[in-house]
């Protein structure tokens, strides 16, 4: 890896970390691993659902409000699955090392297991809740929920082992929430939840998750200062 800051030009060897397992290596980790390196900014992520559901989040919000949120692309940031929540901080200190700006997003943590992450990633962002699951279900504004609930039964894709608790559109919240979380067990790693964030308003998405991807972009691309904004005047 070469890099150049003020002139002068640095080095540092790219082999994969010494946690990853040769085997992952060989698979699509590869390919993952690749894009982080060429990026200059990485988000780590935890899980397979959150690598889905934080940057569908990302374009949706751009989509709607193109000039003040940009996509995760847009801001030159690779995103990069860790697979377990015990992998965040090694991996946010192999990129760190690398001269990355890395941001991680996770789980609620244990207090040991949230300083390990803190000592090696510089932009942390820490859920509320177990389970992105669980954020999505207790945070996303409920006519979002119902929405995107009836839309995957109206498609056919409603599982028929949950049949008894398909969605209806008169279903009260606590049983339409229940449903939906049988269903999100059922179809994890299948980019459910990026779907329904990908139909969610602004105003309908998590404020954790918008407040998170505010602070991405704040800290990927700074607001001019007061100085900076009179010189361009």
């Amino acid at each position: 890896m070469l890099q150049r800051a003020g002139g002068r030009l640095t080095y540092a060897s790219a082999a994969f970390p010494s946690t990853v397992k040769p085997k992952n290596y060989r698979t699509e980790f590869r390919t993952r691993f690749s894009e982080a390196l060429l990026a200059k900014r990485v988000l780590i992520t935890e899980g397979r659902t959150e690598y889905d559901a934080i940057p569908a989040a990302a374009r949706r919000l751009s989509e709607l409000h193109s000039t003040e949120c940009k996509t995760l692309e847009c801001l030159g940031i690779a995103v990069f699955n860790a697979e377990t929540d015990s992998q965040v901080a090694a991996l946010g200190k192999y990129f760190t090392d690398l001269g990355k700006m890395v941001f991680a997003v996770f789980d609620m943590q244990t207090d040991d297991s949230r300083a390990a992450i803190t000592t090696s990633v510089a932009h942390l962002f820490e859920s509320p809740e177990k389970g992105l699951e669980n954020l999505i279900l207790k945070s996303t504004a409920e006519p979002a929920l119902q929405r995107y609930a009836i839309a995957v039964v109206a498609a056919g894709d409603w599982p028929q082992h949950l049949a008894a608790c398909a969605p209806t559109s008169t279903m009260p919240i606590v049983e339409l929430r229940d449903a939906l979380s049988q269903y999100f067990k059922w179809s994890k790693g299948s980019g459910s939840i990026a779907d329904l964030l990908g139909q969610c308003s602004k105003q309908e998405m998590p404020p954790f998750i918008v407040a998170t991807l505010t602070s991405i972009q704040s800290i990927s691309e700074p607001p001019p200062t007061a100085a900076e904004a009179s010189d361009d005047g």
